[in-house]
């Protein structure tokens, strides 16, 4: 009876021993398989991250400064047609700037909740540590301009002129340096880890 195990055993065991490397063949193969998989798809949600931030910067400064300008130049008209020329002219397209101002500020807040939907994406799908912490939060603290108003005893228009030209330059400072650095800080920190990633798949 023992023998007979014995040749059953002989028999079966280089089947079963096959049978099981190919379980345990596939078993590693479908795994490593499935974490390429995984780590694939983190990526391409990394850079749909970061293609939708790089989308986003140009209208998100166009619109701020497009509030801002608009403010400026709503005044500039008033007190041209209030304190020096009289011409309808100038109320209308005064009147012109204080309605697409408010347009701009709509769109602005359109274009701000959408970037903090994508800097919530970032620190969802990227390794946040100090460095990418900083500047995510730097655009969600990010300030906005406060218009100064033009004064209203201008003596002449030269006077409007210079202040209007002085207002604008303010508001192309602001807007790179309290915008455009930010993003292009968070966009460099972004493209970084994503060349990283990238060579990573590249080696699997």
């Amino acid at each position: 009876m023992d023998n007979e195990w014995i040749e059953v055993q002989k028999i079966y065991a280089g089947p079963i021993i096959s049978l099981l490397g190919i379980i345990l063949t596939a078993f590693l193969v479908s795994r490593y398989t499935y974490r390429n998989y995984l780590k694939q798809k983190w990526y391409e949600n990394q850079r749909l991250a970061y293609s939708k931030l790089k989308a986003i910067q140009v209208p998100f400064q166009q619109y701020a400064q497009l509030y801002a300008s608009n403010d400026i130049n709503q005044q500039a008209h008033e007190i041209r047609y209030r304190n020096f020329s009289k011409h309808i002219e100038d109320y209308n397209t005064a009147t012109l700037f204080l309605k697409e101002r408010f347009e701009a500020m709509k769109s602005f807040y359109k274009e701000q909740k959408e970037l903090f939907e994508v800097l919530s994406t970032i620190e969802a799908y990227f390794e946040v540590d100090k460095e990418l912490q900083d500047a995510v939060d730097s655009l969600y603290k990010f300030k906005t301009m406060s218009i100064a108003q033009l004064p209203q005893d201008l003596e002449n228009t030269e006077q409007l002129t210079e202040l209007y030209d002085l207002g604008m330059q303010e508001i192309s400072d602001f807007i790179q340096n309290e915008h455009e650095s930010k993003f292009e800080n968070l966009i460099k920190i972004l493209r970084s880890r994503l060349k990283i990633a990238e060579n990573s798949l590249k080696r699997d």
